[in-house]
């Protein structure tokens, strides 16, 4: 009976958390709805706004951070001459002009730029209800520690779109458009590049910096938590920097250009989860030092 009532138990908390599960889908698919409802009357100008990456020069964003360098007391001769040299060698050249293969093209486009406008809209919402449905599994400690951490969440994923959109993305497409568009080419390949493949892609790539910019957060949890202090950080750093760019070449597209664009910020992002490590476990008491050999282990040692 005993057995009984307590797998009863177990079955009735199991059935709770499925429950719970249900409940914060449906609340994630309502602001999701509700997200793309705003969006939908803001296509023609989402669409505008989804095409600046293809039209960013990386040459035009350089000269124009040297520029904004030089204004403030920090230009020189060679400064002055990058910027002349990059502005002169930008193109006003499209990597691509966005086509549709088949008739459900322009659908399946819509509804992919306002899917994705609606998800950007609703990650607040979505972030709370996964943060409100892990939250009662930890300890009341983690749990506080958690609480702090939670408003950053959403702050450092922004990042990562922002980051993704406004440079990864625009380098990137340049880079590849511009792959076999050279004098030694015989034939000049044009990019007929689809709308929905566009779109798919930018999806891809936001979403992947999102994810990667919670980097520090995570160290810093774990690091407050004791669970990996801020020196095995450090020591394991080549193991991490390994790590993380395997991990940017199964998070972006099958190219070595974004990978390269999403593992150099995560080993930055690495370096200040360090810092925030240290940070989050000042209260920490040290490391004990570690306890000499006994008999057994000394005697296991080769002799000379």
């Amino acid at each position: 009976m005993r057995r009984r009532a307590g797998n009863a138990e177990a079955a009735m908390t199991f059935l709770e958390h499925l429950d719970e599960l249900r409940t914060r889908l449906i609340r994630i698919l309502i602001a999701l709805t509700v997200g793309v409802v705003i969006a939908f009357p803001f296509r023609k100008h989402l669409y505008n706004l989804l095409m600046l990456p293809q039209s960013m020069r990386v040459q035009v964003l350089l000269a124009d951070a040297l520029e904004w360098a030089g204004d403030r007391g920090m230009r020189n001769t060679l400064t002055a001459f990058s910027e002349i040299w990059l502005r002169a060698t930008a193109t006003d050249d499209t990597p691509f002009i966005p086509n549709f293969r088949d008739p459900m093209g322009p659908f399946t486009a819509l509804f992919k730029l306002v899917l994705m406008a609606g998800f950007l809209l609703a990650a607040p919402v979505i972030l709370y209800q996964v943060w409100c449905f892990v939250v009662p599994a930890l300890k009341s400690t983690e749990r506080r520690i958690a609480i702090r951490l939670s408003g950053f969440l959403s702050g450092f994923f922004i990042l990562g779109v922002l980051f993704s959109f406004f440079v990864a993305s625009p380098i990137f497409l340049e880079v590849s458009a511009n792959l076999w568009r050279s004098s030694e080419v015989f034939l000049q390949p044009e990019n007929l590049w689809t709308y929905n493949d566009y779109i798919s892609f930018l999806m891809h790539l936001m979403l992947a910096f999102g994810v990667a910019f919670e980097l520090p957060l995570v160290m810093a949890f774990l690091a407050r938590l004791d669970i990996v202090r801020a020196s095995t950080y450090r020591e394991k750093r080549r193991v991490a920097f390994f790590v993380l760019i395997v991990a940017s070449a199964l998070l972006t597209p099958g190219d070595i250009v974004p990978m390269l664009l999403m593992a150099v910020p995560l080993l930055g992002l690495y370096e200040f989860g360090i810092v925030l490590a240290v940070l989050a476990s000042r209260h920490l008491p040290p490391l004990p030092p570690p306890l000499p050999p006994n008999d057994d282990e000394l005697e296991a040692l080769p002799n000379d």
